[in-house]
């Protein structure tokens, strides 16, 4: 998940970039949703900043392809116990935009 330090916000409009970074998001979440809300988290305490996780969340809202499992993320998201229920929820939220966009 280290990668999300080096995630570059300025390079979104790569869209080469853009689309290896949105899928690394999902696969992420999906591996081990636990870890990903404790890293992203941890990180934003740490940076004093929500910029990354903003970033992340609106990636979550805008999958990059049809291959992404979004209802299985979103249920073992939900099966999940993590130490930050409100970027839980925030991350879930995000999740359930991109299905009904999806629908």
């Amino acid at each position: 998940l280290k990668f999300i330090v080096n995630m570059r916000l300025d390079c979104s409009q790569n869209v080469e970039y853009s689309e290896w970074n949105n899928d690394l998001i999902f696969k992420m979440l999906e591996r081990n949703p636990k870890m990903f809300i404790a890293f992203l988290s941890r990180y934003a305490r740490k940076t004093n900043s929500n910029e990354k996780t903003d970033f992340v969340l609106k990636e979550l809202r805008n999958p990059i392809h049809d291959g992404i499992e979004l209802n299985s993320i979103s249920q073992r998201l939900n099966q999940t116990e993590t130490e930050d229920a409100k970027l839980k929820e925030l991350v879930s939220e995000s999740i359930n935009i991109a299905i009904e966009k999806n629908k």
